[in-house]
């Protein structure tokens, strides 16, 4: 991983013990967990064709996940110790492009770029991606790598453009273009500003060919750098599937100013997205916009902007597994600083087009694999893809009339299938800090609607985790499933933390500790307790909710702090393991 070296880590925590399954135990668990979600129906409504759990989803942000990238061998280890334990069946990252020391959030980057602080150096076989570079370069033109990276590039000829910008960043000092400064500044601000299905104007076509020319070297190592960002972002998807679980990605609503610059017809300058504020005052996200009169030429052929759009998709889906549409609603109905302006299915219309040629392509992209970003979305935007795609929807807000599960199925009309949920997402309160703001005004709900006892803060943070299971569809971050109290980001406070926290280096031990302290998410205890809610416990539950009940006994007990150490105790003192998981 290339660092970004204003990034302020959080040191790791000291580790006490916590007891870990033995390896026989824990593919005895697997099992049984997997015959629980079998066996575990909803609802018995008959209007429900689906009625068993579907995708189980843990949020893993790059920065969280062990060395900083998803690509990294070692968070595939992670990922494969939370789908053993709490049988996750698609991972979702946030978004993967570009960031900077300035701005960390990978929600301003664009959609078309991979951030090269993501590439596992360690993969590349070198100390530095210019080391790695230099030695690609040496590489004879038939060679394999060299082969695939050409491949690339005529697969992507957008990204020579990006590779521009990063000569003219060397040549201005920034790739921020509004504030390019000197004597070709204006010409090269509107360097791709012009109609696409027609030559170049001879200025800026000599001018990309002077800039291709002197700074051949730089245009190909970016375009180098983002060939390896995708390359193991692919083995990445690949490694998943491999494992049964699918690779979902966080697909931005927005772009970025890199992609105004190198899609300049595409937006109307001066225009921004953002979304309502507090007080009927707008919420400036500061990102480029559309130009939605240049989304459909007249003959219905798509414009300037649908192509750029579909473009973005295209990019996204060819890469991922399916999507979590960042606020989607936005698609139908955006709002900019120049007022909301609803658009109807215009741009809906353009992504199914992508999803379409997607499929065409052999890419089996399911509907229920298409998660929409709801909220704080106008009604009239919402439901023109409600019950279509899953919509996204949170519990942090619960009371008797919003925010909870059987709410949104009851009191919204959401079928199963029709959303997915999750505790809070990465602008919420992670679930300790929830517990110890708002348990007092959630506990009674809960206990209402999962039919149990929430009275301490272990019972509510379980019984959080169980209402997720009384949907078809289910989500929760990475750092909730640890039992980590930080927040990934809060977005009233920009001194705080935001985009950094890290998983323990010994996350295994760490996520052991936190279960016998009654933290982080003992799936067995959660499920049981939305099996009970659902079905009851009688004659065809009884067994399974007994097993459930022991695994979440075991690992609520002090105890070895990691797989290999109950191995060790279960040969050289099996007494000191306590209560045991056996067929």
């Amino acid at each position: 991983m290339m660092n970004i070296t204003s990034i302020n880590y959080q040191p790791k925590s000291k580790l006490g013990f916590g007891r870990a399954f033995t390896t026989n135990e824990m593919a005895l668990y697997t099992q049984k967990l997997d015959e629980a979600r079998n066996l575990y129906e909803i609802t018995k409504d008959n209007n429900e064709p689906e009625k068993k759990l579907n995708n189980t989803t843990l949020i893993l942000p790059d920065f969280y996940a062990p060395k900083g990238t998803i690509d990294s061998d070692e968070s595939l280890k992670f990922v494969k110790l939370m789908q053993k334990l709490n049988g996750i069946n698609v991972v979702q990252g946030l978004p993967r492009g570009p960031i900077s020391k300035d701005n960390l959030s990978p929600f301003s980057s664009s959609p078309f770029e991979i951030g090269e602080h993501l590439i596992d150096l360690k993969k590349a076989d070198a100390p530095d991606l210019k080391t790695a570079y230099e030695n690609f370069k040496t590489l004879p033109e038939n060679n394999p790598l060299k082969e695939s990276f050409n491949t690339f590039n005529e697969e992507n000829p957008h990204l020579e453009r990006y590779g521009m910008l990063e000569a003219l960043k060397e040549e201005y000092g920034t790739d921020y273009w509004p504030h390019w400064q000197g004597k070709n500044a204006e010409l090269d601000k509107d360097l791709f500003n012009y109609d696409e299905t027609k030559e170049a104007p001879v200025d800026k076509k000599a001018r990309q060919e002077e800039i291709k020319e002197n700074s051949l070297d730089t245009i190909e190592f970016y375009q180098y750098k983002q060939f390896i960002a995708n390359k193991q972002h692919l083995e990445t998807k690949e490694n998943l599937n491999n494992e049964g679980i699918k690779f979902f990605g966080d697909c931005l609503i927005g772009f970025s100013p890199r992609d105004q610059w190198a899609f300049k017809p595409a937006f109307e300058i001066g225009k921004s997205i953002g979304c309502p504020g507090d007080g009927g005052k707008f919420n400036d996200w500061g990102l480029p916009c559309l130009d939605f009169n240049k989304l459909y030429n007249k003959d219905g052929s798509l414009g300037a902007a649908g192509t750029v759009l579909k473009k973005k998709f295209d990019v996204f889906l060819s890469n991922y597994d399916g999507a979590r549409i960042d606020a989607g609603w936005q698609l139908s109905h955006p709002h900019t600083n120049k007022g909301s302006e609803y658009q109807g299915t215009k741009m809906i219309d353009i992504m199914e087009m992508s999803i379409n040629d997607q499929r065409k392509n052999g890419h089996d992209i399911k509907k229920e694999d298409i998660n929409i970003e709801a909220l704080g979305g106008p009604d009239q935007a919402v439901n023109l893809t409600k019950n279509k795609y899953p919509h996204i929807q949170i519990t942090r807000y619960a009371g008797d009339g919003w925010g909870r599960t059987e709410f949104y199925k009851q009191g919204m009309g959401y079928k199963l299938n029709g959303f997915t949920i999750g505790v809070g997402c990465h602008d919420d309160l992670s679930l300790i800090q929830l517990e110890k703001e708002k348990r007092n005004e959630q506990a009674g709900l809960l206990a209402r609607d999962l039919k149990t006892s929430v009275n301490n803060a272990e019972e509510f943070r379980n019984t959080k985790f169980a209402e997720l299971y009384t949907a078809r569809n289910q989500f929760f971050t990475a750092p909730d499933a640890l039992g980590d109290e930080r927040r990934i980001n809060n977005p009233n406070d920009q001194k705080a933390p935001n985009w950094t926290i890290q998983a323990p280096d010994n996350y295994e031990e760490a996520y052991f500790k936190n279960l016998s302290e009654g933290k982080g998410l003992n799936t067995p205890k959660s499920i049981a307790i939305a099996i009970r809610a659902k079905m009851g416990e009688n004659e065809q539950t009884r067994e399974i909710l007994g097993f459930l009940d022991k695994a979440g006994r075991i690992l609520r007990q002090p105890g070895s702090n990691s797989i290999n150490e109950s191995d060790k105790l279960s040969k050289s003192n099996p007494k000191a393991l306590g209560e045991r998981l056996q067929a």
